[in-house]
């Protein structure tokens, strides 16, 4: 049975795609994709880091990984997992910290349902002491890779973040219906299929959920988005959702009809790329 818990999560809702994903009201690692959709795909957090990083920043976490592959292989992957707080103070320690990045303050932060297949409790300071200001890792890195995937406190100060596989519910109303706003502004259009993603969601499909994917092009990571739409073929689920808006009441997502003047969001213009020295330790 997955470990059920509240946990705090800080999302960028300035991003469209992850305010879609807000709106839609639960993601979830790859884990929970079946297993011939999960090569390559990677977690929002993961995608975020990566961008707001740099390629010191995306080697730095693919050598971390591989070093979690060989010596605690049972932890929950940077690169997969979801990253969340399990409680409010570490949640808090991270408010306005440059190092963590800009999207860390309270208007960012919401209250999420944990629903956990694995999860990895561990002190985030290590992460910090690993990098240098340009985000290379310092001569040592290993033995703090050590204490950090143990789950040891690097000080009596520790900031317990916990990366867990599974889904994550939405709790926040108010983050809600910020990403709304920014989802009408991007991609009103869209809005239709951003119900049917909604509803999906309720009856514990994974359609409807932009995901992150990597694709290594020689010595460069592409992360392109995608939207998943593979449950919408299966005449057994278009049955069970027709049957959720036909009884659902209240609880139904209505973000307008689907019809000829729906379209889908255009996530092309969110692809980058980063460099990965040694990509081949892990891919």
């Amino acid at each position: 049975m997955p470990a059920q818990f509240e946990g705090f999560a800080y999302i960028n809702i300035d991003n469209p795609m992850a305010a879609w994903n807000v709106v839609r009201s639960s993601f979830y690692s790859p884990s929970r994709l079946p297993e011939l959709e999960q090569s390559g795909a990677l977690s929002f957090s993961m995608a975020d880091l990566l961008q707001d990083g740099n390629a010191a920043r995306a080697t730095a976490e693919f050598r971390l990984e591989d070093f979690r592959r060989r010596h605690f292989p049972n932890a929950v992957s940077r690169l997969t997992g979801i990253f969340l707080f399990d409680d409010v103070d570490s949640a808090a320690k991270v408010w306005d910290n440059d190092a963590w990045g800009a999207h860390f303050n309270t208007k960012y932060l919401t209250d999420v349902g944990v629903s956990a297949d694995y999860s990895s409790r561990l002190d985030a300071v290590w992460i910090t002491m690993m990098r240098n200001d340009e985000n290379i890792l310092v001569e040592g890195w290993e033995k703090m890779a050590e204490r950090y995937w143990s789950g040891e406190p690097a000080s009596d100060q520790p900031i317990w973040e916990r990366i867990i596989e599974g889904w994550v519910t939405i709790w926040g109303t108010d983050l809600k219906i910020r990403a709304l706003e920014e989802i009408k502004k991007f991609w009103p259009q869209s809005l239709p299929l951003l119900g049917v993603a909604a509803n999906s969601a309720s009856i514990g499909s994974c359609d409807g959920a932009i995901v992150p994917f990597a694709l290594r092009k020689n010595d460069l990571v592409e992360i392109s988005y995608y939207l998943r739409m593979v449950d919408a073929k299966d005449p057994v689920f278009c049955g069970r959702l027709r049957h959720y808006l036909e009884t659902g009441g209240e609880k139904v997502c209505k973000l307008g009809p689907l019809g000829e003047n729906s379209v889908l969001p255009d996530f092309s213009i969110y692809s980058f790329e980063r460099q990965i020295e040694d990509i081949s330790l892990i891919w």
